[in-house]
């Protein structure tokens, strides 16, 4: 984790140097200000997983501006925020035998869980259903990111 954040300080601190001349954008001053990648609400997980859905955004080799390592970065939480929603979801699903990698005895009954997703399904396929469903449901962007997870997987992939 620590090395993360020097990672981050470092390719943020190189990014500002070599864009110095460049007036600095409202999103960069806004990402400064109110970072979306908080995630306070469903709204900022939007605009977080709308850079996530982006092609290339996840390439570490094409951040050349501020502008890039915002949209990296964004991405970046987008995916670990869902990827987390999924595996405390599991986790909680399946109790002390998640830990030991077994998934074959649940705590929790098919209908007792929110969602049940298949062995196969990828964090990218999850991020843009979630997408699909805040782009759906615009007014209710102020509300707990989790909550709309939890819908829109609960939503695309029901328990049977």
């Amino acid at each position: 984790m620590v090395s993360r954040i020097f990672i981050f300080m470092f390719l943020f601190s190189a990014a500002s140097s070599a864009i110095a001349e460049k007036p600095v954008s409202e999103r960069v001053k806004k990402f400064g200000s109110d970072p979306a990648t908080s995630l306070r609400t469903a709204r900022h997980l939007l605009t977080a997983c709308q850079s996530s859905v982006k092609p290339g955004t996840k390439d570490k080799n094409k951040i050349k501006t501020i502008e890039d390592l915002i949209t990296y970065y964004e991405s970046i939480s987008c995916s670990t925020y869902i990827n987390g929603f999924m595996t405390g979801h599991i986790a909680t699903s399946f109790g002390s035998d998640y830990l030991e990698g077994k998934r074959n005895s649940a705590l929790l009954s098919q209908n007792q869980r929110l969602f049940c997703t298949p062995n196969n399904t990828s964090v990218a396929e999850t991020v843009r259903i979630v997408v699909k469903h805040l782009k759906n449901n615009r007014g209710f962007l102020d509300e707990s990111p989790g909550r709309h997870v939890g819908l829109a997987l609960s939503r695309a992939y029901p328990c049977k």
